[in-house]
Order: structure tokens, then sequence, then C-alpha cells
């Protein structure tokens, strides 16, 4: 019996794939996040749209996200992922995101209220130097 087997040139270019629909979805969602305004590459600003690498500006400009749309952003992905209608993954990024401002709104409240910075010393002035002669 002959076996048949994937070659590792099939192999690489499932991995290359993969990589490239990384890179597709990233540059999608970079691009609707409109990273491409705060982008310093002009070909990005010309197409309105990421168009250099996708995963250095991704790097670069995810920490700049509110945490709200953070939170959104992953709610749809894993909705996406399960499945979910349109509607349904509409309502889950809503929920998810209701679900962090409760979080932050009852972590404000438990903070200790936050004492006004004291102001700084006032410096001498300086006086002139006199020099007896």
């Amino acid at each position: 019996m002959h076996r048949h087997r994937k070659s590792k040139a099939h192999k690489h270019d499932i991995a290359l794939e993969g990589a490239a629909g990384r890179e597709a979805a990233l540059r999608e969602l970079c691009s609707r996040l409109r990273f491409w305004k705060v982008c310093g590459a002009k070909m990005c600003q010309r197409a309105k749209a990421c168009a250099g690498e996708a995963e250095t500006c991704f790097s670069r400009h995810w920490p700049l996200v509110p945490q709200t749309v953070k939170v959104g952003v992953r709610a749809f992905v894993k909705a996406s992922v399960a499945g979910l209608s349109k509607p349904e993954i509409a309502a889950e990024v809503e929920r998810q995101q209701r679900r962090w401002r409760d979080i932050e709104a009852k972590a404000a409240a438990s903070e200790p209220p936050r004492q006004p910075p004291l102001s700084p010393k006032p410096r001498p002035i300086a006086q002139p130097r006199v020099r007896a002669l």
C-alpha cells in the first residue's frame, strides 16, 4: 500500500495562508478603527485605510484604544467565531460593553476620594549678588 503524505511545502503553504489571513484580519481591524488617521505612513493616509504593516500598526495603536472599544472588539470576534447572527452579535457586544462600564463604575465607587495635589513650595527669589569693594 502506498500512503499519501502531505509534503513540507504543503504545510508551509497552509502556514502562509494562516499568516496572510491574520495579516488581512489585522489590516481590516486597523482600518475599521481608523488607525490610518494617526498613522505616519503616507500610503495609509492616501488610501484612508491600513495599507502598510498591519502588525506594526496594530501594536503601535491598540494601546491607545479606549477600553470599552477593546471590549466591544473582543466580544464581536468571539460572537462571530461562535456563529451568532448579526443581531445576536450586536446584542452581545452591547452586553459586554455594559458589563465593562459597570465594572469601571464599581471600581471608581470603591476607591477612596483623591486628595488634591499639594502645591509645590515656592522657590526663594534669587537676590542679586553684591560685591564689596
